[in-house]
């Protein structure tokens, strides 16, 4: 074998064995030994003979490494026939080494090719996945397209999807070759024996952000999985837990949205059922507003009409805010509508509401109650306060009173035991204030200060309407540093005008 044919060996060798053939060959066909031995290395430097043709003493054998680029991938141990040959022993063992070091870089390009095309492959599987599940609105139509892709893609015939639904909630989403009787020990089970020995299954989390979103659970006996497939297997459980992510978002918006929608609809029914504060009652001018820290309030105030002309002054605060306290306000004002109807004294309405409060809510509900009757003559009046903000009168010469004598707040217990109330005579340019503690809280430092101030600015002449006087103190409490309106605020003003 000349050169040039072993070149040629060279380059259509495919395996490093058949390299190491080639150096054989050729020595021995040229004579340039006697014997010799092929020896490679392997991954941990370890060498190996691949090829030997050893007739002489091993003593007399010389070593030439086999390198390419100054790594040496292995050597040749042999037996020269002449000392002059070992130029040409060298030059042979260097193509062996080039021929062996290509080979190498086009079996590792060609795997770098097989892994490229795979996860290509993968890649596809995924965004076709995704294309799939990105339409889907609800969690189990997500589910059933993950499973569908499982037995596609891996041939998996027995698998569910069980979603978390909180701590310690979990749902079948979807499923196929499980029992009934398994998919309910495995919801019973799952999370204390997740990844361990749950009935011989492989659980791999529906993860995404650190947040799972449920489980993956495949038949362990079913097929052997290799590390590509848990690796896809949790691909889709991740695509799964985002998409199961965004379909909780969505449910979670449709259900504020619909939520907003009733509480819209709610505030419109609560203003509906404040008094029209423009109406005009025969030797009085009234003015009064309310605005509710959320979308709806928990404050009540009213202005009813006994049916010899009398009136009765209401103002109330339930025990918290939204839809539970203004359903109590609203039950709170049917109630008095009806006793006023019936022309019952104010320790009667005050006794009623009491007993309505005790039995129709929970034991942490309350209402804070204050009302004020007034004859047909405008000529005297009777407040009766429960627990609530000291209501005001102003009379014509300038002095305040506060009325505070009444009872405890009401719903607290199923009789009033003790209820007192103050009288006063009225006459032409008395004031009657009423607020609610989102004005100004009467328990805090400056007490009702602020509200009397603002009384005290109104004469004869002038009287600032309810909503003035409410927005001022308001301003100037939000002016304060960190303050900020976080209650429901009320404010009716009633003067003797005849």
């Amino acid at each position: 074998m000349d050169l040039s044919l072993a070149l040629h060996a060279f380059a259509n060798a495919s395996s490093e064995y058949e390299v190491c053939e080639v150096i054989a060959t050729y020595i021995l066909e040229t004579n340039l030994a006697s014997s010799l031995a092929v020896y490679l290395f392997d991954s941990h430097e370890h060498s190996h003979c691949v090829i030997e043709s050893m007739r002489h003493s091993e003593k007399d054998a010389i070593m030439i490494p086999i390198s390419c680029y100054g790594r040496q991938l292995g050597y040749i141990q042999c037996i020269p026939i002449s000392s002059e040959h070992q130029t040409e022993l060298h030059n042979i063992a260097q193509l062996g080494g080039f021929a062996i070091n290509a080979l190498k870089q086009t079996l590792e390009a060609d795997l770098k090719s097989r892994r490229l095309g795979k996860a290509s492959l993968l890649l596809d599987t995924m965004l076709e996945m995704l294309s799939d599940i990105i339409l889907q609105k609800d969690r189990f139509s997500i589910a059933r397209i993950a499973g569908q892709f499982l037995m596609g893609q891996l041939r998996i015939g027995t698998y569910a999807l069980i979603g978390k639904i909180d701590v310690r909630s979990y749902e079948i989403l979807s499923s196929n070759g499980f029992t009934k009787e398994e998919l309910a020990s495995f919801v019973a089970s799952i999370e204390d024996d997740k990844n361990r020995s749950l009935l011989n299954v492989t659980v791999i989390p529906m993860e995404h952000g650190h947040v799972e979103r449920g489980y993956i659970v495949l038949d362990a006996g079913e097929r052997k999985h290799s590390d590509d497939d848990a690796a896809f297997v949790s691909m889709i459980g991740m695509i799964s837990a985002l998409s199961l992510e965004r379909t909780a978002l969505f449910e979670e918006e449709t259900r504020l949205m619909a939520l907003n929608k009733d509480l819209s609809l709610a505030a419109e029914i609560q203003s509906q059922l404040m008094p029209n504060f423009n109406e005009q009652i025969i030797g009085c001018e009234v003015s009064g507003t309310t605005m509710p820290s959320q979308t709806i309030g928990g404050d009540y105030v009213d202005i009813l009409q006994y049916p010899d002309g009398s009136l009765l002054l209401i103002m109330a605060d339930v025990s918290g805010k939204g839809i539970t306290a203004a359903m109590i306000m609203t039950m709170v004002k049917s109630l008095c509508t009806l006793l006023v109807k019936q022309a019952l004294h104010p320790k009667d309405i005050v006794q009623s509401i009491n007993e309505l409060v005790h039995e129709q809510t929970n034991s942490n509900t309350f209402i804070t109650f204050a009302c004020i009757y007034i004859n047909a003559d405008r000529t005297y009046m009777t407040c009766i306060n429960a627990g609530h903000e000291f209501p005001l009168l102003k009379k014509h010469n300038g002095k305040i009173f506060e009325l505070d004598k009444g009872c405890m707040v009401l719903g607290v217990v199923r009789n009033i035991a003790s209820l007192t109330y103050s009288e006063y005579p009225l006459e032409h340019g008395d004031l009657i204030c009423m607020y609610t503690d989102g004005v100004c809280d009467s328990s805090l430092e400056q007490g009702n200060q602020p509200i009397k101030k603002e009384i005290a600015a109104c004469n004869k002449l002038l009287v600032h309407s309810a909503e003035d006087i409410v927005k001022s103190i308001i301003n100037k409490k939000e002016g304060q540093k960190g303050a900020r309106m976080n209650d429901d605020a009320s404010l009716l003003l009633l003067r003797i005008s005849s």
